[in-house]
C-alpha cells in the first residue's frame, strides 16, 4: 500500500462479489460519506479516480459499486486496491489535541521520564480501541491503547508521544 502522506486511505477493496461487478470494500474510516463522496476517490493501484456507490452492509464489509465496472472479472482487477482522498477533504480534527489518529505515525515515543521507548509505525483498532504499534529500537513492535491510561500526552510541535504503564505490553 502506498498512501501519501497528504492523503488518507478510506477503504480497501478485499474481493469481487457476484457478477454483476460489485465489490467487497472494508472502510477504514467511521464517515462512509468520504467514500462515496461524488469527488470520488483516488486509487493506489492505478492511479484513477473511481466513484464509489455503497449499497448493502455485509459486516465488516459493504458490497460496493465502482463506477464502470460491470462483471467479475473486471472488478478481480481492484482486489487488494486502496482508496484514499486528499487530507483536505476531512473535516476538522476531533481530536483534543487537534490530529488525526494517523497523524501519530512516525511521532517519537517516550516514557515519563524522558527515556526514548520507540517509534509509532501504525495505528490498528481490532475492535476494541485504538492502539498504538510501536517499534523499539532493538525490540519487536507491541501495541499501547490509546488511552489516558497508558498516553498521557501527545505534542504535535514536537511529534513527541509520552507513555506510561506500557511494561505489560512488551513481549
Amino acid at each position: 500500500m502506498s498512501v501519501q502522506p497528504s492523503s488518507l486511505a478510506v477503504a480497501k477493496i478485499i474481493r469481487p462479489h457476484g457478477v454483476k461487478g460489485l465489490v467487497r470494500l472494508r472502510p477504514l474510516v467511521d464517515d462512509l460519506n468520504l467514500i462515496s463522496d461524488p469527488a470520488g476517490c483516488f486509487c493506489d493501484r492505478n492511479g484513477a479516480t473511481v466513484h464509489i456507490v455503497l449499497k448493502n452492509a455485509a459486516p465488516p464489509d459493504y458490497l460496493a459499486e465502482i463506477s464502470g465496472i460491470t462483471d467479475r472479472t473486471a472488478a478481480a482487477l481492484w482486489t487488494g486496491a486502496m482508496l484514499t482522498i486528499p487530507r483536505d477533504r476531512l473535516p476538522a480534527a476531533t481530536e483534543e489535541d487537534g490530529l488525526l489518529l494517523n497523524d501519530r505515525i512516525g511521532m517519537s515515543v517516550q516514557d515519563t521520564d524522558g527515556q526514548p521507548v520507540g517509534i509509532v509505525i501504525a495505528i490498528h483498532n481490532f475492535g476494541a480501541s485504538d492502539l498504538l504499534e510501536i517499534r523499539p529500537e532493538n525490540a519487536k513492535s507491541f501495541y499501547l491503547p490509546i488511552t489516558s491510561d497508558f498516553v498521557l500526552e501527545t505534542d504535535a510541535a514536537t511529534r513527541c508521544i509520552v507513555i506510561t504503564n506500557y511494561d505489560v505490553f512488551l513481549g
